[in-house]
């Protein structure tokens, strides 16, 4: 089910499902961000070096983008946590450092995914499906910071699995 979040044009925020599942849901919400996302870095899309949207400034970016929002990993998880945010599903964004030994040279450095809370799965805007923290460590993730699960409040050290 989607629908108009109130008071905003464009976006159509995944809804609430009768019965549905936190795992379902999570499937729901990655597979609906990956539809409408297009990876972009921050000076292309906000003409700076760093910057986490608003979610009216991801509102902005579908309507002017046809339908599409651009923006880097951290507008990924932001889009992800607008919706999870109104679903009632509580979520932290994870903050790491993906080391060059196990990764692509374009995607060494700092990045940021999107944990779902009490279900060990995590939305990367960089993987194909919904994975564990387990895997992405695998891959070379290391977390550096763990924000609250609401929004707004002090970040701090995740906690190693």
């Amino acid at each position: 089910m989607l629908r108009q979040a109130p008071g905003t044009e464009g976006i159509q925020w995944p809804g609430p499902v009768t019965g549905e599942s936190v795992e379902d849901a999570t499937e729901r919400v990655y597979k609906w961000a990956q539809a409408i996302f297009v990876w972009s870095n921050d000076y292309v899309t906000y003409n700076m070096a760093e910057h986490w949207p608003t979610r009216k400034e991801l509102e902005e970016s579908y309507r002017n983008n046809a339908g599409l929002v651009w923006d880097d990993c951290d507008g990924f998880c932001a889009l992800c946590r607008y919706a999870f945010n109104d679903l009632g599903i509580l979520t932290r964004i994870l903050t790491c450092n993906v080391s060059p030994k196990d990764a692509v040279p374009t995607q060494w450095g700092n990045h940021a995914v999107l944990t779902v809370e009490g279900t060990g799965k995590v939305l990367d805007q960089r993987q194909a499906l919904v994975v564990s923290r387990q895997f992405l460590e695998r891959q070379g993730y290391d977390w550096i910071g763990m924000s609250d699960v609401r929004p707004g409040q002090p970040w701090s050290q995740p906690l190693k699995d």
